[in-house]
């Protein structure tokens, strides 16, 4: 999990629960494809099962962060 003081400034957290990730690859699309959005500063995607993504609230929400992150592939995705 990111500490408060590894978080951008002025960014918000959100923490998702991923199913479906088999291997270090499957984090690394899936960050990819987050990083790509707008307002997104900070993507960390866990083999545990859980992503942390730091973000603008101003340019992008929760949801905008989850309907991106599932075109990366089949994983389903829970806000925690």
């Amino acid at each position: 999990m990111a500490a408060a003081g590894d978080l951008p400034k002025d960014a918000s957290l959100v923490r998702y629960s991923v199913e479906g990730m088999t291997c270090g690859s499957c984090a690394l699309k899936i960050r990819e494809v987050v990083e790509q959005l707008k307002g997104v500063k900070m993507v960390l995607v866990h083999m545990d099962g859980t992503m942390e993504v730091a973000f603008d609230d101003k340019l992008t929400n929760a949801d905008a962060i989850m309907a991106s992150a599932t075109t990366a592939g089949e994983y389903k995705f829970k806000k925690v």
